[in-house]
């Protein structure tokens, strides 16, 4: 057998190893990103297994036999989708975190090398190459949101270091793209082509653009705000026709499946303007941020905050809230001064940015100024504190009025159940139990306390509904 034969023989073997054990699986949850939808196969080899080393030997023999540029860059994006999809099933399945933080690394790498590849490129395979990637670059930001926020502690605050590299290659592509009138419609197309799949998956989308919005070109930024108004409508839409009995279940899961619990509050903020009928579980960005960043040394507590926040003033207003909800709690996980310190480093970024841009002239100032003026107007905690850092403006600040809170409407009558579940998994009604304040809530007894606010409604009497929690089709929820 001649020594060509056996490469072909050797290639043959890989190519039924990777056939075989990639076959795509397709999930049913239609609100996350799917594999096929970042055109790859549902991983069946994960990092944990024996057989990986062979999977990646495979790639590499992929990479060897192509000399396309183009196709080149499409496989590198291939890998680091696949890679992604590797993180998501290993934080699924609960591995131990150093596994997941090394595949993440690996991810990181994958991106660097398509970066790589896309400088090689002729300008106008660039630009074709550009329009795909800013699809996919979207969708795997919405998948790192969606794996935050399923983590807590050292994984959570890697995934947002990640999240937050990806946002900063990100802005590199979409500056490099000249045609920004394309840049936003590809934008747009990706935005529709996602919701498309799951109209609830606009909860998510909104959380996503919210990120991106610091990152776009700024030809872009009246295009991202419009695109956050839909996702608000989407959803609104989307909550009035789900029947009453799930409503505020569906919703409450959704919102919570948000990596950012100050983006989920500023959510439901908004849809509660647009449709103040519809009861929605409030969300507690205190006790979700406690959860998930307490077992995290205080520099690493601190940076997890700023990233949260940003350079957002209505963050920081959330953020303060925050502050004096843990000051409220008897023995917190999360102690107060570390959510100061972070507020305090986040205002210290806002002087030097005002500092930059002082000595340029008006028209580059003015975004800024008129930035922090309308954030201001819902900033009442924060407020003194801008105005005693920015002397510059302070005349022009002390003018803005502070809008009043927004009520939220109670309707007078409520019409049908408003408890909800956690859908924990279940055999036996043994395995669920009610939870929440006011035992509002079915989960699962392994489950994490559910926290909720400490309120009676009429509308969360099981009983009088002919209701129980139990294991109903496999998962703890209401039924009779």
């Amino acid at each position: 057998m001649g020594k060509r034969q056996k490469i072909l023989i050797l290639l043959a073997i890989f190519a039924l190893f990777y056939l075989f054990f990639t076959f795509p699986v397709f999930a049913q949850d239609g609100t996350e990103i799917q594999p096929e939808e970042l055109e790859v196969k549902e991983p069946k080899i994960l990092p944990n297994s024996g057989a990986y080393p062979i999977k990646e030997i495979f790639r590499n023999f992929r990479l060897f036999f192509i000399r396309s540029p183009v196709k080149k860059a499409e496989l590198r994006l291939k890998f680091a989708n696949e890679k992604l999809m590797e993180v998501k099933e290993l934080v699924k399945s609960e591995e131990n975190k150093e596994l997941v933080e090394k595949t993440l690394s690996s991810y990181q790498d994958e991106l660097e090398k398509l970066k790589n590849e896309i400088q090689r490129l002729s300008k106008e395979d660039k630009e074709k190459f550009l329009e795909k990637y800013i699809n996919h670059a979207l969708k795997q930001q919405m998948v790192l949101e969606n794996i935050a926020s399923q983590v807590k502690g050292e994984v959570y605050e890697k995934i947002l270091a990640n999240r937050q590299r990806h946002l900063e290659r990100f802005k590199e592509v979409m500056e490099k793209v000249e045609n920004k009138e394309r840049l936003k419609e590809k934008i747009k197309e990706t935005i529709d082509e996602v919701v498309a799949v799951a109209p609830l998956r606009a909860v998510k989308v909104y959380e996503t653009i919210r990120e991106v919005e610091e990152k776009v070109p700024k030809e872009i930024k009246p295009e991202i705000e419009e695109i956050k108004k839909e996702m608000v409508s989407k959803t609104t839409e989307v909550i009035k026709v789900l029947p009453p009995e799930i409503r505020e279940a569906e919703t409450a899961v959704q919102i919570k499946m948000l990596a950012n619990p100050l983006v989920a509050q500023e959510m439901i903020e908004k849809i509660r303007e647009k449709a103040p009928d519809v009861l929605i579980p409030p969300v507690l960005p205190a006790e979700i941020i406690q959860e998930k960043i307490a077992p995290l040394p205080e520099a690493k507590k601190i940076e997890v905050l700023e990233r949260m926040t940003g350079e957002r003033i209505k963050h920081l207003e959330r953020l303060e809230e925050v502050k004096e909800r843990l000051e409220a709690l008897p023995q917190p996980a999360l102690a107060p001064e570390v959510i100061k310190k972070a507020i305090e480093r986040q205002l210290e970024k806002i002087e030097m940015k005002v500092e930059e841009i002082k000595a340029q002239p008006l028209p580059t100032a003015s975004p800024f100024l008129e930035k922090v003026k309308e954030e201001l107007k819902e900033a009442p905690k924060i407020r003194e504190e801008i105005i005693k850092r920015l002397p510059e403006f302070s005349n022009e600040l002390k003018e803005i009025k502070v809008l009043p809170p927004r009520p939220v409407k109670i309707p007078e009558k409520e019409t049908g159940f408003c408890g909800w579940s956690t859908k924990a998994t279940c055999k036996t009604d043994e395995d669920c139990i009610k939870g929440g304040c006011s035992a509002q809530v079915c989960q699962g007894k392994t489950e994490e306390p559910e926290i909720t606010t400490c309120e009676w409604r009429d509308c969360y009497n099981a009983e009088a509904y002919n209701l129980r929690c139990g294991c109903f089709e496999g998962k703890c929820q209401w039924g009779k």
